[in-house]
C-alpha cells in the first residue's frame, strides 16, 4: 500500500452513499498542513501521509485492530470510537469541524445527525423546513428561518441506508430529496412548496422507517447472540 501513496502528501477514504461538494474550498492546502487527520465520522476522512501517522491504527486505546480485522461484524473502526480515539490518545492534531451534512439513517425526513455536539451546536444543524440540493459542483442546504429562505454551503452530503431514485437527466442542478434526486431550476430559488414536496414531514413515513429500524435491530441481535454470526 505504501507504493500507492508514495507520491501523495495526503490520502483518505469515503463512503459511496454521498454527494461531494467543493472539497477544495473546505479542505484547502493551508488547512491540511495543520492537521494529521481531518474529520472523525468515517464517511470521509483525510490523513497526512507519513509513516508515523499511517501506523497510528495499531496503538492501544479504542478498538483493537486485530480483533476488528478478524471478525465479520461491523465495528465502525473508522469512526469516533475506533481510529479517532487512537489519534486523540496519541496527541495527534485532528480537525473535527462539522461543515458537512450527515443524514439520520432512521428518519424519513432528511435531518442531520447531532452526535458528539453540544446542545447549542445541535440547534444550528437543522430546521423543520429544509431541503438539500446540488448546484454546479457544490452542495447546499436551503432552510426557512427568520421569515426568509436561507442557504448554507456544505462540504458534502452523506445519506446512509436510503434507496435513492434518480428522477432527472441533468447534472448541474438537482434536489437531493428524502427518497431520490429531482430536477431543479438552476439558482438559489428554492420554494416552500419544493421543500414540502421533496423533504416534507410525513407521520406515516416516519412510522414506516421506525418499524424498519426495530426490525433491523432485532435481526442483528438475533444473528449476533443466537446464531453467533
Amino acid at each position: 500500500m505504501s507504493d500507492w501513496l508514495k507520491d501523495y502528501r495526503y490520502w483518505g477514504h469515503c463512503d459511496l452513499d454521498q454527494v461531494m461538494g467543493d472539497l477544495e474550498k473546505f479542505l484547502p492546502e493551508k488547512l491540511l498542513e495543520k492537521y494529521d487527520k481531518v474529520y472523525q465520522h468515517g464517511h470521509l476522512t483525510v490523513f497526512r501521509n507519513t509513516l508515523t501517522n499511517n501506523l497510528r491504527f495499531v496503538a492501544k486505546g479504542g478498538l483493537n485492530y486485530r480483533q476488528v480485522f478478524q471478525t465479520d461484524l461491523p465495528c465502525v473502526f473508522d469512526e469516533v470510537e475506533g481510529i479517532q480515539k487512537k489519534f486523540a490518545r496519541l496527541g495527534a492534531k485532528c480537525c473535527l469541524k462539522r461543515d458537512f451534512a450527515d443524514i439520520y439513517s432512521w428518519r424519513e425526513q432528511m435531518k442531520r445527525t447531532t452526535s458528539y455536539l453540544s446542545r447549542r451546536e445541535k440547534k444550528r444543524l437543522n430546521n423543520f423546513y429544509q431541503l438539500f440540493f446540488y448546484e454546479k459542483g457544490r452542495v447546499y442546504r436551503a432552510y426557512f428561518a427568520g421569515g426568509k429562505m436561507n442557504y448554507e454551503e456544505l462540504a458534502y452530503l452523506h445519506f446512509p441506508k436510503r434507496q435513492m431514485r434518480q428522477n432527472f437527466y441533468q447534472t448541474d442542478s438537482y434536489f437531493i430529496g428524502k427518497d431520490g434526486f429531482y430536477a431543479k431550476e438552476p439558482g438559489f430559488n428554492v420554494t416552500m412548496g419544493e421543500i414540502k414536496r421533496y423533504n416534507g414531514f410525513s407521520l406515516a413515513g416516519e412510522a414506516r422507517v421506525k418499524l424498519a429500524y426495530w426490525t433491523f435491530i432485532w435481526s442483528r441481535r438475533y444473528r449476533k447472540y443466537v446464531l453467533k454470526r
